[in-house]
């Protein structure tokens, strides 16, 4: 048994078929919740109800890492810790969570000022809850990811969205509109609280004096900075056109990017839980870290574009049969945002080979003027409208991952071609019929007359066409789906891969 003073070895995580399998299937389990999550309050709530959510989520999002303290990733990233380091991070998470309860709260007014809409007032209050939930319930889940246990989390993630969704519709079924939403999050992140609780058998011990917490909370001080960065440059959308645009107006707007986002969600989200723990141990012995994060973010990239050319094409399709027949016109703003998420997933691997590898300060570095950038674009074309914020994306992650490539990469022996030939090879297709498909069938669907029905046709047809096309001419993408049906194969058999 472990003293509380003995290092307990990072358990390695195989990244095999059926660990792959297991975070995956549960995730995608979330993602048909998100969907009919979507499909249903889309019909029972009204985009105002929408924009409040997102005006308030906006800010409580940038709250959300401050009160993580970039631990959880410090953990996740530790090759080793000891018991009593693990149960200090627990309680240092909780009681930032519980500070950012109180503070939260006192600052509410000034919120409602910022916005000058006292309907933001009662959803601060009510999603302040998740910060006091999300504390208590981040080491529990980092205990599980350095033990492997992805089908125990993916299956308590699920439960808690269906309950979650239970509590949103109940909420618009009595008429709470917005804040309906707002307990919608809160019954997710308690549920899902409870369920860690249960489902892993770890228990934090009293906070201890003589653990060495120095080297933990130094790396996540770093982390943090980053963190905080990204939940600015993320929320700063809502936030801006929240100041100068009307609830509606945002709701539009959060719906296309919820469109646009989901499917990466889906994917880079549970990959990275095991992408750096992967590349941390396995980098040294692959005698370079671009080996096992390869492994992972190839096949990742590949069906995370392909989705999102399909999504791109048909913006205005998915916008009708997700959302419903009131919310029109956001066809443009989903096809813009998945090009910017279409490049963005093409460069995730630079995040994960930087924080694995330790160089944190490099990466803040590499992000700081990309990012800062895109927060004062968006902020100064937020006046005029949705369509030029989503833009702003695209030039953004554009930039990020040029930054990446010129300064970043080459920090931790990646040459600048490698980098970027690492980023594209597998994606270069499908970022290319994202960023040009829906705006080619607008432009001969408008010229030719054509009505509503007619376009949606056309743009299914000659979407799926051109992604058939790619793959036929494309040896490495015909490579890549090969590989592909190969681990799908072998997740079936359950055969693991070495």
């Amino acid at each position: 048994m472990n003293t509380p003073t003995e290092p307990v070895a990072n358990q390695p995580i195989r990244f095999g078929t059926r660990s792959a399998a297991a975070l995956l299937s549960g995730h995608w389990f979330k993602y048909v919740l998100q969907v009919v999550s979507v499909v249903v309050l889309s019909r029972m709530l009204s985009p105002d109800d929408y924009g409040l959510l997102a005006m308030t989520t906006g800010i409580v999002a940038f709250a959300t890492v401050l009160g993580d303290l970039g631990l959880s990733m410090a953990a996740l990233q530790s090759r080793t810790i000891t018991p009593a380091q693990q149960s200090n991070l627990f309680w240092l998470n909780t009681a930032s969570g519980i500070l950012l309860f109180l503070v939260f709260n006192a600052c509410t007014t000034v919120i409602v000022e910022y916005y000058q809409n006292p309907g933001v007032a009662s959803l601060c209050r009510i999603l302040s809850l998740n910060f006091v939930f999300n504390g208590m319930s981040a080491q529990f889940r980092i205990e599980a990811n350095r033990r492997g246990q992805f089908g125990r989390v993916s299956l308590v993630e699920s439960i808690a969205g269906a309950v979650g969704i239970a509590v949103g519709v109940t909420g618009a079924t009595f008429g709470l509109g917005a804040r309906a939403l707002g307990w919608q999050q809160v019954a997710v992140a308690g549920v899902t609280l409870v369920g860690l609780v249960l489902a892993v058998r770890w228990r934090p011990g009293m906070p201890s004096r003589h653990a060495q917490m120095r080297q933990l909370v130094s790396f996540g001080g770093s982390v943090m900075l980053i963190q905080m960065l990204v939940a600015i440059n993320q929320s700063v959308d809502a936030v801006a056109l929240g100041r100068y645009q009307l609830p509606s107006v945002v709701g539009v707007y959060d719906r296309s990017r919820q469109i646009s986002v989901m499917p990466i969600q889906q994917l880079a989200t549970p990959m990275t839980r095991l992408a750096i723990p992967k590349i941390s141990q396995e980098g040294p012995a692959a005698g370079s870290p671009l080996v096992p994060a390869l492994a992972v973010h190839e096949p990742l990239a590949f069906i995370s574009t392909a989705m999102l050319a399909l999504v791109a094409m048909n913006g205005e399709l998915f916008a009708r049969v997700l959302l419903g027949a009131n919310w029109v016109g956001v066809g443009h703003v989903v096809s813009a945002l998945s090009l910017a998420a279409a490049i963005q997933m093409s460069g995730y691997v630079y995040y994960w080979l930087l924080v694995a590898s330790g160089q944190q300060r490099t990466l803040l570095l590499s992000e700081l003027v990309p990012r800062v950038t895109m927060i004062i674009a968006i902020f100064a074309l937020a006046k005029w409208g949705v369509l030029a914020v989503a833009w702003c994306w695209v030039g953004g992650q554009a930039l990020m991952i040029a930054t990446a490539c010129i300064y970043a990469l080459p920090r931790i022996g990646v040459t600048t071609g490698e980098a970027f030939r690492v980023a594209f090879r597998y994606t270069w297709p499908f970022v290319l019929i994202t960023g040009t498909f829906p705006w080619v069938v607008e432009l001969v669907t408008v010229h030719a007359g054509w009505g509503i029905d007619s376009h949606y046709a056309v743009a299914l047809a000659s979407g799926l066409a051109a992604m058939g096309a790619a793959l036929v001419v494309w040896r490495d993408g015909r490579s890549m789906l090969g590989r592909i049906f190969r681990l799908a194969k072998n997740t079936l058999k359950g055969v693991p891969e070495p």
